[in-house]
């Protein structure tokens, strides 16, 4: 890569941390969208797993006080198994269905609605994150998919985003080893990978530092808003792809 493309990477990596940093979700789909102008597209979804990984676990460390041990064991249980799912059905596909497979996603995430009652259901986590894991390692950016059962479990906007954070962060993992297990170079990106790693650090304080002065009934309506606008962009973009 030319100098420049990184710098400007870089600047894009801070500034999608501090957005989901504020808003719990949003900047890992703007960035793979970013990243997908410069990286091959077999090699999109475990660099941007990298880079999320170290972007996610870090917002939720630096909001530890308001993680929920329960919630994020069923997440971490129910990662790896769907990890395991994926791993199996990954060697079995080319990299032309990668586009299928995202396409089919932001369909769902924008046309078939999710419960508006809040689920009771024993293990729903586990079981989310087992479908969640499974998919990320197909489509990359899941946020919008978990978004709303985190928002339905009566949690203030701190416990959102940092549990929301780590469990996410769970899901890169697991993502980025199975795409390791599946022959993906990482060494080809280590240097990059580690100054947009770095970029989000910086672009999570700054968020941290907004997360804390905004209003909770306006980081609803935000977080809700924020899932809507990148659904419909995700299917735009989806759409010009086939024509």
């Amino acid at each position: 890569m030319e100098l420049g493309i990184p710098l400007f990477l870089a600047a894009v990596s801070v500034g999608t941390s501090a957005v989901s940093a504020v808003l719990g979700l949003g900047g890992g789909l703007i960035l793979q969208v970013v990243l997908s102008l410069f990286l091959p597209f077999r090699d999109l979804i475990p660099v941007h797993g990298v880079i999320q990984l170290g972007s996610n676990f870090f917002r939720g460390m630096v909001l530890w006080r308001f993680l929920k041990w329960p919630l994020l064991m069923e997440c971490f249980f129910g990662s790896l198994l769907g990890g395991v799912f994926a791993r199996t059905f990954l060697i079995r596909i080319s990299e032309v269905h990668f586009g299928f497979f995202m396409g089919g996603f932001i369909l769902f995430i924008l046309w078939v609605p999710f419960p508006k009652m809040k689920i009771e259901l024993p293990g729903k986590f586990f079981i989310l994150f087992v479908v969640n894991t499974f998919l990320s390692c197909l489509v990359g950016a899941t946020g919008p998919f978990v978004a709303p059962f985190f928002l339905r479990e009566n949690l203030k906007k701190e416990e959102i985003v940092a549990n929301e954070a780590i469990a996410q962060g769970v899901t890169h993992l697991v993502k980025v080893v199975v795409f390791l297990s599946a022959s993906f170079e990482i060494k080809n990106y280590s240097a990059f990978l580690l100054v947009m790693i770095g970029a989000g650090f910086l672009g999570t304080l700054i968020g941290k530092r907004f997360l804390h002065s905004l209003p909770e009934h306006f980081f609803r309506i935000l977080f809700r808003g924020v899932v809507s606008v990148l659904a419909l962009r995700m299917l735009v973009l989806s759409l010009l792809k086939v024509l």
